[in-house]
């Protein structure tokens, strides 16, 4: 767990009426690259209706409030604090949680999976 752990990091979104975020972790990414993305986000699992995904709380850049997201730390989806998703009228974040481990997890992502914005297999789908 990094020492940055309490702060919402400020991303950039997509142009596009969908929001969502093109700062995600890159699972192509180099090893250090990886590495420094985790150390700057605060990472918890959350569930939706296509199975658990590790997201990280943030803020979209240029919004004077901050009103805090979360993240899909893979595919970028913006989840509001009730958990409404600004990407999909058909997904919903609930029961975020934090759980040992969740930094392994995520650098076990593949690249086949990482190209996949509706389902990533290796975060935890439903069974």
């Amino acid at each position: 767990m990094s020492s940055n752990q309490n702060e919402i990091v400020e991303v950039r979104v997509a142009e596009s009426t969908l929001l969502y975020s093109t700062e995600v972790f890159v699972p192509t990414g180099t090893k250090e690259n990886k590495n420094n993305w985790i150390k700057k986000h605060a990472l918890y699992i959350g569930d939706t209706e296509l199975g658990e995904r590790i997201v990280t709380p943030v803020c979209i850049l240029g919004d004077v409030n901050k009103n805090p997201l979360w993240m899909d730390t893979v595919t970028g989806s913006l989840y509001t604090a009730k958990g409404n998703c600004l990407s999909s009228s058909h997904l919903h974040l609930t029961n975020v949680r934090t759980e040992p481990g969740l930094d392994i997890r995520l650098k076990k992502v593949s690249t086949e999976d990482a190209g996949r914005k509706v389902k990533v297999r290796g975060i935890g789908d439903k069974k």
